[in-house]
């Protein structure tokens, strides 16, 4: 029974976050906006800590609304660990080994 209310209440918890990051205050605009300030030409976009939304607000969603919207080079950086090979990654520790220097980020 304490475990269905703690369930219930992450549940609740992720409702709020994803809540607040696409329908409150839409994290793809709030960084888009930002960007338009940047020189494509001489800048560069770094997204940091996204992983700290996973799984409630994934990367590849953010980076799929912010397609189109910003013009300036940008880099996700993500938490993963080096698969068995040199060029293996495993985003969040949580999804297979993708071996090539692009991840599909879900």
């Amino acid at each position: 029974m304490a475990s269905e209310s703690q369930e219930r209440r992450l549940e609740m918890l992720e409702e709020t976050v994803r809540s607040a990051v696409s329908v409150v205050q839409p994290l793809p605009t709030k960084i888009a906006d930002r960007a338009r300030a940047l020189d494509p030409a001489r800048s560069l976009l770094f997204l940091t800590r996204v992983g700290a939304l996973y799984p409630v607000y994934r990367a590849s969603a953010l980076l799929e609304n912010l397609m189109g919207q910003v013009q300036v080079p940008t880099i996700l950086f993500y938490p993963g660990t080096r698969g068995a090979g040199r060029n293996s990654l495993r985003f969040m520790d949580s999804l297979e080994a993708i071996h090539g220097y692009r991840h599909k980020i879900f």
